[in-house]
């Protein structure tokens, strides 16, 4: 699962890591509009009064069975740079988008934060070998396909 994301930003490359407390991302709303969010929610100290569900990830499947649908969730899109996946040796593999490429978020609020979790699926066959989960990435062409996820 995506550990790490490099965002471009004027020439200077933002790294964030998930691990790292209270990791802020990129992410794009459905109007186009650019901000940032917090990268999920790590532990039992960091929002521990959120019920929003302790990770940085959404499975596409729990999407799909209308899990987060309770948390009133918007599809977003993150315009990394790169993303990060970790072996099971902990190495880590870095991998580029091309320029017409997102990976794709879900935005859930607070009162008073945006929270993103990265889309996940099974992964290719050709990395599973790195990971069993993998970034759901969207071409720009495909943003409609990929706004028509969740259920309901």
């Amino acid at each position: 699962m995506c550990g790490g994301l490099i965002f471009n930003n004027k020439d200077e490359l933002i790294r964030v890591y998930f691990p790292v407390p209270y990791s802020t991302i990129y992410y794009i709303d459905s109007k186009g509009v650019t901000n940032k969010a917090f990268w999920g929610i790590r532990g039992e100290s960091e929002f521990s009064d959120l019920i929003f569900p302790k990770t940085g990830w959404a499975k596409i499947e729990s999407i799909k069975s209308g899990y987060w649908n309770r948390f009133n969730p918007e599809k977003v899109y993150i315009p990394a740079y790169k993303y990060m996946e970790k072996d099971p040796n902990g190495n880590s593999h870095w991998f580029e988008l091309k320029d017409n490429e997102f990976i794709m978020g879900l935005l859930v609020k607070s009162y008073e934060h945006p929270f993103v979790y990265v889309i996940t699926i099974p992964s290719p066959k050709d990395y599973a070998h790195i990971h069993d989960r993998w970034v759901f990435v969207v071409e720009k062409d495909n943003l409609d396909k990929g706004l028509s996820i969740t259920s309901g």
